[in-house]
């Protein structure tokens, strides 16, 4: 689990390595959530004001689906 905070809206630049996979949005109370895959592990990321998150591993998509919703 990951999480960048930014000073500012121009700082907030972050990039993330992915694989020719598609990355699939979700829409949770306002919030976008990305998921895709690299190198064979699975990663949603999003943001919410200056912070921006992520969690990836070793952890299929259902599980991660299921740590969004709970966060929301």
């Amino acid at each position: 689990i990951r999480c960048n905070l930014y000073n500012n809206y121009k700082d907030r630049i972050y990039f993330y390595e992915k694989d020719n996979n598609d990355v699939k949005k979700i829409s949770i109370n306002d919030l976008t959530f990305y998921l895709f895959t690299n190198n064979e592990s699975n990663v949603v990321t999003w943001q919410s004001g200056l912070a921006e998150y992520s969690i990836d591993g070793d952890l299929t998509v259902d599980e991660l689906n299921s740590m969004i919703n709970s966060i929301m």
